[in-house]
């Protein structure tokens, strides 16, 4: 992958993570409780993960097969999700779904626990 590459690719997920997060902390009410909704459960209210990603990556044109290429050959040394297609295609989607989404909520879990704890200083 070339360098330019990589770095739109790691733009998008920072990029992903700081829409997350903003989102999160309004539906959530602060910072502090948009990390414990993460960390509890990432697909459940307030931030709904999955739902997110793939809007995030539609919008992106990333979902579709060249774009779960692009996303799996930027995260190559990650370990590969298990997913379950029966067709190659949308292996490939739904396996770089899972590995975008992944980067997206550890980096947003560390971008909430900074925030909470300004969030907890300041009161």
């Amino acid at each position: 992958m070339n360098d330019h590459e990589r770095l739109h690719i790691d733009g998008l997920v920072h990029e992903a993570c700081d829409l997350l997060c903003e989102t999160a902390i309004q539906r959530c009410a602060g910072p502090t409780r948009a990390l414990a909704q993460l960390r509890d459960d990432p697909n459940g209210e307030g931030i709904w993960l999955d739902r997110f990603t793939t809007m995030f990556l539609s919008e992106h044109a990333l979902d579709n097969e060249a774009g779960a290429c692009a996303i799996l050959e930027a995260f190559a040394r990650r370990p590969m999700p298990q997913v379950e297609a029966e067709k190659v295609g949308q292996m490939l989607k739904l396996a770089s779904a899972r590995v975008f989404a992944d980067l997206v909520r550890s980096k947003a879990d560390e971008a909430l626990e900074r925030a909470s704890t300004f969030e907890g200083a300041a009161t």
